[in-house]
């Protein structure tokens, strides 16, 4: 009898102290926990994957040979090719995911038959043999993170220099005409080609026998695009697109002037490269004045987000 009077004190002891435990934490340690889970688990929603490709690599048609390369080789190998390696950290950065996400764009929509991308810079990134020491740093600091445009990673096309905005890529959602900074002090933007008028009628192929006798006869209508780049020109009575009249005198880009002098003809060329995408000039002045590369993807690439690849 003694024993149950024992055992029944000590069980009433205990219930009577139980709710001051409580009180002092050791209830709080579950709850504890539990935020810590919710709060990984918000982490992870927050940064969503992307399902990609298997195996994750990239063939590259080159002029000597075809390689296989890692994504991530294949991102620093071109970036090295494409901007300088002093340009501001957050620019290269930029740059890096802008260039995984066309890699992988490419992988997911093929336009070659036995390889993924070119070296081609009019079709694709061109490749350094031997990538910069902060050119791969900044491949590895972004590794893995590409751009996405409803589940599907983008076509992240860039280009050297712009002219008051780039240019409109098609209907393309995320590729539409945005504005730059004034990108005059870098010595791409502005370019000088002069012609004499019987080097241009051979470039052109024009008919020599149905030359205008003035000159200024010779450009008779110029349409432009929303970007402000040439869209058409008629010379001599011949149609050329922008694009075609650009490849066949070797300009910088299509945004140009065409001007007469006393032998010819003076074409002055503004920014450089085809205008789509990120302008590299105004990424590395973005990221001199201390944006973020997501604040300068944001810029050119609106619409999109920032997600991993799962791999």
């Amino acid at each position: 009898m003694k024993h149950f009077a024992v055992m029944f004190f000590i069980i009433a002891l205990w219930c009577t102290a139980l709710p001051s435990l409580q009180s002092i934490g050791f209830g709080d340690g579950v709850h504890a926990a539990v935020g810590e889970e919710s709060k990984e688990e918000s982490v992870e929603e927050s940064a969503p994957s992307f399902e990609s490709v298997q195996p994750l690599s990239v063939r590259v048609k080159t002029e000597k040979e075809d390689l296989h390369l890692s994504i991530e080789e294949y991102t620093a190998r071109a970036l090295s090719a494409v901007m300088a390696e002093d340009a501001p950290t957050e620019a290269l950065k930029a740059q890096a995911v802008a260039i995984r996400s066309f890699a992988l764009h490419r992988l997911n929509n093929p336009c070659h038959e036995d390889f993924d991308v070119c070296v081609n810079p009019n079709c694709c990134y061109p490749l350094s043999n031997t990538p910069a020491v902060l050119c791969v740093k900044a491949a590895s600091d972004t590794k893995g993170q590409i751009l996405c445009y409803e589940n599907e990673a983008v076509l992240g096309l860039s280009h050297l220099s712009s002219c008051i905005c780039t240019e409109s890529y098609g209907d393309c959602p995320y590729l539409q005409s945005v504005p730059v900074y004034n990108e005059e002090q870098f010595e791409c933007y502005k370019t000088h080609y002069s012609f004499e008028e019987a080097l241009l009628a051979t470039e052109l192929s024009l008919d020599l026998a149905s030359l205008p006798d003035k000159l200024e006869d010779w450009v008779d209508h110029i349409e432009f695009t929303s970007g402000n780049r040439v869209k058409t020109v008629s010379v001599c009575g011949k149609s050329f697109s922008g694009g075609e009249f650009s490849h066949l005198l070797g300009l910088d880009s299509l945004c140009f002037t065409v001007n007469t002098n006393a032998n010819g003809f003076d074409v002055v060329c503004y920014g450089s490269g085809s205008g789509y995408g990120l302008s590299r000039c105004t990424a590395m002045l973005m990221g001199a004045e201390g944006k973020d590369y997501r604040e300068i993807l944001s810029c050119f690439y609106p619409e999109t987000e920032l997600r991993f690849i799962k791999d």
